[in-house]
């Protein structure tokens, strides 16, 4: 038997097994050059869009009243990004309509190329030619952009807001055939995310500004995300249980994926590095204030709760600061220790 040879992070080629689902996998890591932008664009928007699901969550459980000036503007550009809202006030009109479709359709698009791919490992056949930049793009996008997005489309039928509503296609939210295809495309979009989370680091620092050698605070931002699916249809406004919940929940996903980036160190750049833990950071302080925010003002006024509001987003740069400067001082701390 040859010895394996080792492309990236993913591609052997072993003599009587060359047709293994190895084969297929080595497509999945997106370890290959790419535009310096994209790069910039995947990573940051994924952290980002991390950052508004917390704030989202956190800002719905004051009653909108309270949301003026900033708070008001970051809590729409926030309900932007997580869509939940936009999708349920959608539903029985077109719009839903239409995405609902889209995913459908985008979702058998990428299990025919998964496919492909797998008759081009098992059986050396090329059926249609897929550029690996093409699909280096598309694993990306899934992953930091389309996953959250697919995952608020397949659930809302489930949310209250569209309880005993019928779509612009006569599927009713509860109709078997709507939630049987949704439970299923919410499976593969789970599959389908975890395998490319999985399977994005390589072993050698390559082309990529924010390379890693292990694909653990990719998995455990995966992991955080899917675990607040729910509570974007479910949150109830101006209710105290679910503000500390979710304050709680984000402290502990955010504090973990912290603890990853310290203690494992899995960027081979320092100042992707660096971006990452400013990012855990934000999520940290977030969520933090927001405990504080539910424990301190219990018995007060909603627009004491605003007032605080201001001053944590205001002060969220602060935040970024300081987990640059924990980095640094554990860097030194690191070095000599050496």
């Amino acid at each position: 038997m040859k010895t394996s040879k080792l492309t990236g992070a993913f591609s052997y080629s072993i003599e009587g097994r060359k047709g293994s689902f190895i084969g297929i996998l080595n497509y999945f890591p997106m370890t290959g050059p790419q535009f310096q932008l994209l790069q910039h664009f995947f990573f940051n928007f994924s952290n980002l869009q991390y950052l508004l699901i917390l704030i989202y969550f956190e800002m719905t459980v004051l009653n909108k009243s309270s949301k003026t000036g900033l708070s008001s503007y970051i809590h729409k550009i926030a309900q932007i990004f997580t869509l939940s809202e936009a999708l349920q006030d959608n539903f029985t009109n077109g719009v839903y309509s239409f995405f609902l479709i889209c995913t459908w359709l985008y979702l058998l698009l990428f299990l025919l190329i998964i496919a492909l791919m797998g008759i081009k490992a098992i059986k050396q056949i090329i059926l249609v030619p897929i550029p690996r930049s093409f699909l280096d793009i598309l694993f990306q996008s899934h992953l930091a952009v389309f996953f959250w997005i697919i995952n608020m489309i397949l659930v809302t039928p489930l949310s209250t807001k569209a309880q005993d509503k019928i779509t612009s296609i006569g599927l009713g939210s509860q109709d078997f055939i709507l939630l049987f295809i949704n439970a299923i495309a919410f499976g593969v979009n789970l599959i389908i995310g975890i395998t490319l989370a999985a399977f994005c680091s390589e072993p050698l620092k390559g082309h990529r500004l924010y390379a890693t050698h292990t694909s653990s605070s990719q998995i455990a931002l995966f992991i955080s995300k899917t675990i607040l699916i729910p509570f974007a249809f479910f949150l109830e406004e101006d209710h105290e249980t679910y503000g500390i919940v979710i304050g709680i929940l984000g402290l502990i996903f955010s504090g973990f994926q912290l603890f990853l980036l310290i203690k494992v160190m899995p960027y081979f750049s320092g100042n992707a590095a660096k971006c990452a833990i400013g990012w855990n950071f934000s999520c940290i302080w977030i969520s933090v204030v927001h405990i504080l925010v539910i424990a301190m003002f219990k018995n007060e006024t909603i627009d004491n709760k605003n007032g605080v509001v201001y001053i944590k987003m205001l002060l969220l740069p602060f935040s970024v600061r300081l987990g640059i400067a924990v980095f640094n001082r554990l860097t030194k701390m690191y070095i000599s220790s050496k």
